[in-house]
This record gives structure tokens, C-alpha cells and sequence, in this order.
């Protein structure tokens, strides 16, 4: 409290210095002694903004419009009281943090917001009609896009703020991890991964993170997260609920013989990361498109009842429960299922399961994967922006590494290099065009 004030204090001995009459917002930054240090003041509400108005309360917005007409200020400090609880907030953008957050472009075939997901979620199983859901005041997304919309080139490739609160930090990170399984984001690459992972990652959790905090953790740069065995257990079941739905609807098709039984699956396996599980599905109960029950066993240890449940809203959201309770453990989403191979997001990253039969088991070893392409002959831009130099010229031999093209992209300069030694055979752009990725 005693930093905290000390810090008010100075950004209003700033304010008052330079005759400062609106919303702006000083930065500082705070040593592990406490000693703080002016960084830079911005003459208007940053982007975390809707941080502070869940901690104390405040419309900031509305209090800057009225100051900007020329009504005085209608609060004290003293009337800011003390901040209650805690808000996180996290910048969902366009960006690829496997490729060091180069920009991504493209249309959003697929967007829904995590607030409207978790509602539609709740009410799962509830009587209906539903004409209202319910709205988790606790979960705000300020976003100016929607559902297929363009991010493009041209402007910042912010995507949303998604800001959590909860009476302390861990309830704030809890609702954040919630929020960020539930966000529906297609058809372009966004750092989802990466935010989720921060929430995952125990320094953040405990609050031990500084300015050097992701140098340090991924020194390398961003590679996504290791599973626990429990967070594959929810994958496993995921991808076994999605088989034996499968499996229903192909049972369920019309003008079968009427002797015809469905064969009762109990006995699978799971391929994921290159380790062949074998599962024994105690119990099975499917409402396809609705929910699936089931009791599966690994390596003797029987999982207990688990229930998979969609929206018909947002079916490529799934709910995992379980236990005799039936507390919900995880959400997952489909982003693309066939017979037996499952694409699945999972803590913000995207997994493939596979899940067959013991004959398709053996056969599957057999099944080899296509060579790679071997057209590797062209060089893409990997973000799009424009060309600031072209370093090469047709004919020019180039060694593998060496720099061909250099591209501007959010204010930075990105330099192109070739993939593989060569001579070259066109040119398809030059200084000061425009490239997508």
C-alpha cells in the first residue's frame, strides 16, 4: 500500500507539473527492493485499463468523456477506496508465438468469444427454451471483430482484450484459463498457446515473474507446454468420446436391416505422441451431438465415470466431467474429426489423437504417413508487410542461410533467408511492394 501510494503521489505531482487535464496513464517500473522508477507517461487510457476499473470499480471511460466536456472530476481518490480482488488481462492478437509472434493474416471463418461459450455451457442439460443467457460479470472481451471478418495487413493484429476477475489471484487465473479454452478462434494464427501457457506456468502462478520472465522460461523461444498425465487422460477420453459418438452415427443410419447390432466397442487404442495406449471402455452411454458417458481403464486404472458434453450452439466445444460429482475438469475443442484421426485443442494447443480398434491398431503400422513436399523451391514471406530490400539479384547464387529479401512488418524489420543453397531462378517482388504471408 505504502509503494502503491507513493506512486499516486508522483504521477499526480507529474500531472499538476505540466498543467495535465484528462485521462493519461504513468508508467513505472519496480525493482525487487520495491524502489520504483518513472518509465513514460501516455496521454490516454492504456490498453489494461479495464484492469483497473474491476479492482476499484470505476468507469475510467465515462469519467474521461465527462473531464474532456468540461465537468470537473466527480470522485477523490478517497472515493477510489481500496482495490478489491484481482484482474488479469491478456492481448489475444493475430500473432504465431511458435514462429517468434510474426503477425498472421486472414479471414476468421470461425469466432466466438468465451463469455457466450461459457453461458451456452452452462446451460447444458438445463429445461428450455433458453431466449436469455446467463452473463458472467466476472469475464469481459472488448473486441471490435466478429465471425468472418478479416485481420489484415494493414492494421494492428489485435485481436481482443480478454480480461478475468475473481476475489483473489487464483480465482482470476482460474477464470482466465477457462476463458481462454472456451475462445473459439479459426483461420488464423493467434497466441491463445502462449497466454494459456502463461497461465499454466508455476512462476506466474505464484506471482515470481519479472520483465525477464519470458527470456528466462523459454530462452529459445515459445515451444508450447508438456502435458501432465492427468491432462492426457482428459485428451484420451476426449478422443475416445468422439470415436464412439462416430461410431453411433454409423450405426444410426436409416434403411439397415433390422437384425443388424451395433458392435460395442471395449476395447481401443489410443496413438498420441508416438505412444500406443491400450483402453478398456468399462462403460458407454452415447446422445450423439449431445453427450457421451463412459468408464475407460489404462494400465489398470480405471478413470471413473466421465461425461463429454457439447452445445448445440458451439459443438466444437467440449465439456469433460468427472467423477461421481461430475465437476467439470477441462474444456477442449474439435477442430477437425474423422473415423479414427482427431485434431483437439487441449490447454490452448492443438494435439492429434488417433483412436482404433485392435484390428485397425495393427493395420495402422502398416499405414505409412506421405513423404513431405518436395517443393521447397519457393520462398514465402512469413509475415506480410512490405519489402525494404531485396538483396539478390536473377542468376545470383545463394548459400543456405544467406539473406535474400528483408521485410517491415509491425515497425520491425524481418530478414528473409533462404532455405537451402541454390541459384535464382525469378524474382517475384522488389522494393517497397506489399506482401502477405
Amino acid at each position: 500500500k505504502k509503494t502503491r501510494r507513493a506512486m499516486g503521489e508522483q504521477a499526480v505531482a507529474l500531472a499538476k507539473a505540466v498543467n495535465y487535464r484528462s485521462a493519461g496513464t504513468v508508467e513505472m517500473l519496480i525493482d525487487s527492493d520495491r524502489n520504483f522508477y518513472f518509465l513514460e507517461m501516455n496521454t490516454r487510457l492504456q490498453v489494461e485499463h479495464p484492469v483497473t476499473e474491476y479492482i476499484t470499480g470505476v468507469d475510467l471511460v465515462e469519467h474521461m468523456i465527462r473531464v474532456a466536456a468540461g465537468e470537473k472530476l466527480a470522485l477523490s481518490q478517497a472515493a477510489v477506496g481500496v482495490p478489491q480482488g484481482w484482474a488479469i488481462e491478456c492481448r489475444i492478437y493475430a500473432e504465431d508465438p511458435y514462429r517468434n509472434f510474426l503477425p498472421a493474416t486472414g479471414r476468421l471463418p470461425r469466432y466466438a468469444e468465451p463469455g457466450s461459450v461459457l453461458s451456452a455451457m452452462e446451460l447444458v442439460g438445463t429445461p428450455g427454451p433458453h431466449y436469455s443467457v446467463p452473463v458472467d460479470v466476472n469475464l469481459r472481451t472488448d473486441s471490435g471483430i466478429f465471425e468472418g471478418c478479416e485481420i489484415s495487413m494493414f492494421y494492428d493484429p489485435l485481436i481482443s482484450k480478454l480480461i478475468s476477475y475473481g476475489t483473489d489471484r487464483d480465482a482470476a487465473i482460474r477464470k482466465m484459463k477457462d476463458a481462454l479454452d472456451a475462445y473459439v478462434i479459426r483461420g488464423v494464427r493467434h497466441n491463445v498457446p502462449f497466454c494459456r501457457a502463461v497461465m499454466e506456468h508455476p512462476r506466474f502462478v505464484s506471482g515470481d515473474v519479472t520483465t525477464k520472465f519470458i527470456p528466462q522460461e523459454w530462452p529459445n523461444g515459445f515451444t508450447g507446454i508438456e502435458l501432465t498425465d492427468q491432462q492426457k487422460q482428459h485428451l484420451h477420453a476426449a478422443a475416445i468420446a468422439l470415436f464412439l459418438e462416430h461410431e453411433a452415427k454409423a450405426a444410426s443410419v436409416s434403411g439397415r436391416q433390422a437384425s443388424y447390432v451395433p458392435p460395442l466397442h471395449t476395447d481401443l487404442h489410443v496413438l498420441f505422441d508416438n505412444h500406443n495406449t491400450h483402453v478398456k471402455v468399462l462403460e458407454q452411454s452415447v446422445d450423439v451431438g449431445v453427450r457421451v458417458r463412459l468408464n475407460i481403464e489404462s494400465h489398470g486404472v480405471s478413470t471413473g465415470p466421465v461425461e463429454v458434453r457439447r452445445t448445440h450452439t458451439y459443438p466444437q466445444v467440449l465439456q469433460l466431467h468427472m467423477g461421481e460429482a461430475g465437476m467439470r475438469e477441462a474444456i477442449l475443442q474439435v477442430v477437425s474429426s474423422s473415423a479414427h484421426k482427431y485434431k483437439i485443442i487441449h490447454i490452448g494447443q492443438q494435439f492429434e489423437v488417433c483412436v482404433y480398434t485392435p484390428l485397425q491398431a495393427r493395420l495402422a503400422k502398416h499405414m505409412k504417413p506421405p513423404p513431405p513436399s518436395a517443393d521447397s523451391n519457393h520462398i514465402i514471406s512469413p509475415m506480410p508487410g512490405s519489402v525494404c530490400s531485396v538483396s539478390v539479384a536473377v542468376g545470383d547464387k545463394v548459400v543456405d542461410g544467406q539473406e535474400v529479401v528483408v521485410i517491415e512488418a509491425m515497425k520491425m524489420q524481418n530478414m528473409v533467408r533462404a532455405p537451402k543453397s541454390g541459384i535464382v531462378a525469378a524474382l517475384l517482388c522488389k522494393k517497397g511492394d506489399t506482401v502477405a504471408a
